[in-house]
């Protein structure tokens, strides 16, 4: 039996397994919704390029304040919307059959009998059931999301934001926690620090081409419809006088972690016999591929042995 069919059955297994707990539709999405209207997805994707075949499952949570900012302001392009989403494979300490480490995200799974198909298939259902539906259902409660995030904003130098975080706190306000009312002001300026930086091409770390397409737009359009709604929510206007040093500082930031990045990548690139500099031109791409293509057959077929 060919390989493709093989993937093929442990994906019909897992879907049959995640329907059980109220999922609907077909693969490679099944959705179901919860609360007022938040949609949890859990995606079953076949990854065609690789050999052997392979297939990944992923998470991801649109909360209901999100979905109707997005109808406000680009009901044709809904489907566009930003999501939270985790790779199901790194949020068990069970086996993850088949992972490449270090070169795959986790949650790929490369079955080579039916019998191995029916194996990886419990064990996926298995992660969903422990582990991928709390992460669904922390990631849908909004409180649960704020929370979180002001832990981390409390601890961490890079602030919190984005829209899944903003949709949350629509969910909570208004509020007369003072934690909360600052993790609106640092919500507000990250959502603006990105938004300046796709439209300008000035880019995080450097300069880039600007982004004048109709979907960039009303990403904006989205971002500002939001940013309304948190001011109104919160009662207050955000100090914007410290916003260009708070910017600059964010940049810094973000440089100093695309640096650390890079040093890792180019030392993992180094292990594995990649000699050259790594420029991300086509040709690097392309001798990268080279070198990796073997060597990924070659872990996933002795994987497949153990």
């Amino acid at each position: 039996m060919a390989d493709t069919e093989i993937v093929g059955e442990a994906v019909r297994l897992v879907a049959a397994g995640v329907r059980q707990f109220g999922f609907k539709g077909q693969v490679p999405r099944l959705r179901r919704r919860v609360g007022r209207g938040t949609v949890q997805t859990v995606y079953l994707v076949r990854q065609q390029p690789f050999q052997p075949p392979m297939f990944s499952v992923g998470l991801s949570v649109v909360p209901a304040a999100l979905l109707e900012a997005w109808e406000a302001v680009a009901p044709r392009t809904l489907g566009m919307f930003n999501k939270a989403r985790s790779p199901i494979g790194g949020l068990d300490d069970g086996r993850d059959l088949n992972h490449a480490d270090g070169h795959q995200e986790p949650g790929c799974y490369a079955p080579q009998t039916m019998a191995e198909a029916e194996e990886v298939a419990a064990e996926v259902i298995r992660q969903f059931e422990r582990a991928g539906l709390p992460w669904l259902d922390r990631h849908s409660d909004p409180r649960a999301v704020v929370e979180q995030a002001c832990e981390r904003d409390a601890n961490s130098s890079y602030p919190p934001g984005g829209r899944l975080l903003a949709a949350a706190l629509l969910e909570v306000l208004p509020s007369n926690e003072q934690r909360v009312l600052d993790l609106v002001d640092s919500t507000l300026f990250v959502m603006s620090y990105w938004q300046e930086r796709r439209m300008t091409g000035l880019g995080a770390i450097g300069p880039t081409s600007p982004d004048r397409s109709e979907a960039a737009q009303q990403e904006v359009d989205l971002d500002n419809w939001l940013a309304d709604r948190l001011v109104e929510k919160a009662g207050f206007t955000p100090d914007r006088s410290s916003w260009p040093q708070r910017s600059e500082d964010l940049t810094r930031r973000l440089s100093q972690r695309r640096d650390e990045a890079r040093r890792g990548f180019d030392r993992g690139l180094r292990a594995l016999g990649y000699k050259d500099t790594y420029d991300g031109t086509p040709e690097a791409r392309a001798r990268l591929s080279r070198l990796l293509g073997p060597q990924l057959s070659s872990f996933f077929e002795q994987r497949s042995r153990e």
